[in-house]
């Protein structure tokens, strides 16, 4: 997850660049469209590994869940906070193909 925060302001940093608004790199458009690609093929893969980060966890869950060596009071179940993780990663992935 921290890899994947790491490559998000990454992204951020080089989406900005790329952006048609900003002087950065010069006027060349076709520059300026490369720079913007890059930083939503970051945004991909900044999505990818927060999506592997949570499904690695919700695998955890589930197999703890159903493992019958584990006490009963130590089991955990899916909460919010996972699905919020997989729906950001979607949305991040989503932005990032649509850059």
């Amino acid at each position: 997850m921290v890899v994947s925060l790491v490559l998000g302001f990454l992204a951020m940093f080089v989406a900005t660049m790329g952006m048609k608004c900003t002087r950065c790199g010069g006027d060349d458009k076709v520059k300026k469209a490369r720079i913007a690609m890059g930083g939503g093929i970051i945004f991909i893969v900044a999505g990818l590994a927060a999506l592997v980060a949570c499904s690695w966890y919700g695998h955890q869950i589930v197999t703890d869940f159903y493992n019958p060596l584990i006490p009963t009071n130590i089991k955990y179940e899916f909460g919010p906070a996972i699905f919020i993780g997989w729906a950001g990663s979607a949305l991040v992935i989503l932005g990032g193909a649509l850059l």
